[in-house]
């Protein structure tokens, strides 16, 4: 397989708007890079929050896609793309699951106590499936592409630390950097793939030359 510089391209430009809804979001509603949660309580997001948030959700399932698909490219080991793999289909699982699942509530309340119950087990699947795609992100051997998935992996890596332990940080130990926007560090993380692309795009002929090479 080579590189084909159009899919190339349209990853590179997948990542660059997701980026720039990142940003986006930052200006528009104020964000901070530590939250206050005592100057900013929560809110119900508005209309235009939510379609960017989905929007921005659409662009990161494409790159890591086409994270899976560089995986290919480069020949690494079934275990790394499976981990790739698994983690954007059970995000589209969990897209779908949770449209249905909203659109069509049941105001019985033993269908409440059953949604609870699902949703408790999503969260555990989420977590071992987020896990098990920080892990293949760190095992990438080709060195081509290593930095950038490793860069991506820890990045991720210290987005879920944030996520789960921020809060105890903050309430345990009173440190306000406990607080940090997680959702912003998901955006800093996908610098990463945005830098992996816009290379793959600029050397595309010698690194297809390379992998001619390799075959």
């Amino acid at each position: 397989m080579r590189l084909n510089k159009r899919i190339v391209l349209f990853l590179l430009l997948a990542s660059v708007v997701f980026i720039a809804i990142g940003i986006l979001k930052f200006i528009l509603f104020h964000q901070t890079f530590v939250v206050d949660i005592f100057k900013h309580p929560f809110v119900t997001p508005s209309l235009t929050y939510r379609t960017l948030t989905w929007a921005g959700g659409i662009f990161s399932l494409v790159i890591f896609m086409g994270l899976s698909w560089v995986l290919s490219i480069y020949r690494e080991r079934q275990w790394v793309k499976l981990g790739i793999i698994i983690f954007w289909v059970w995000k589209i699982v969990l897209f779908v699951f949770f449209n249905l699942t909203f659109r069509h509530q049941h105001p019985h309340p033993s269908y409440s106590d059953a949604l609870m119950k699902w949703l408790s087990v999503t969260n555990i699947l989420n977590d071992a499936v987020s896990f098990g795609m920080i892990v293949s992100l760190l095992f990438v051997r080709n060195g081509v592409i290593r930095i950038y998935f490793v860069a991506f992996g820890v990045l991720m890596a210290i987005v879920y630390f944030f996520q789960y332990a921020g809060s105890f940080l903050y309430d345990g130990f009173g440190l306000r950097w406990g607080l940090v926007n997680v959702e912003l560090l998901i955006y800093i993380a996908h610098l990463a793939p945005l830098f992996l692309f816009a290379r793959l795009f600029d050397q595309s002929d010698k690194l297809n030359a390379d992998l001619t090479l390799e075959l």
